[in-house]
């Protein structure tokens, strides 16, 4: 089973996130900001990275780019509801830039984001096989 790793430091958006995952079969770690999901990669097994863009200590692009220098391989889908331009597929596209799988706006669409991972990671959820 895959562990998907949800960096967001909004609890109801994290939290909402990780009982979708869960749900499509998927096991899950938390993260509020990319500093404290960077010290987690020195613990946990992680397939897959979801993260948003704007959170404190380390945001969501500053994370992308130190993760891709030392495991370039995991993929990451970042999530944006927009800045202060309140237009977020440019910082949907930054990310992407960046080094990101693919990028997700916010409110998330629940569909969408479990195809996206599935995607991501290359196969159907554990629930979708069954």
């Amino acid at each position: 089973m895959a562990t998907i790793l949800i960096i967001e430091d909004e609890i109801v958006s994290r939290t909402l996130i990780k009982k979708y995952l869960k749900k499509a079969g998927y096991d899950t770690i938390e993260a509020t900001n990319g500093a404290e999901a960077i010290k987690l990669f020195a613990t946990e097994h992680i397939d897959l990275v979801i993260t948003d863009i704007f959170m404190p200590e380390m945001d969501g692009l500053e994370f992308i780019r130190e993760l891709k220098t030392s495991a370039p391989e995991i993929k990451v889908i970042a999530m944006s509801a927009g800045g202060i331009t309140n237009q977020p597929e440019v910082y949907v596209q930054s990310a992407i830039a960046h080094g990101a799988f693919r990028g997700l706006l916010k409110p998330i669409n629940v569909p969408e984001l479990i195809n996206t991972v599935e995607e991501a990671l290359g196969s159907p959820s554990k629930k979708n096989r069954e």
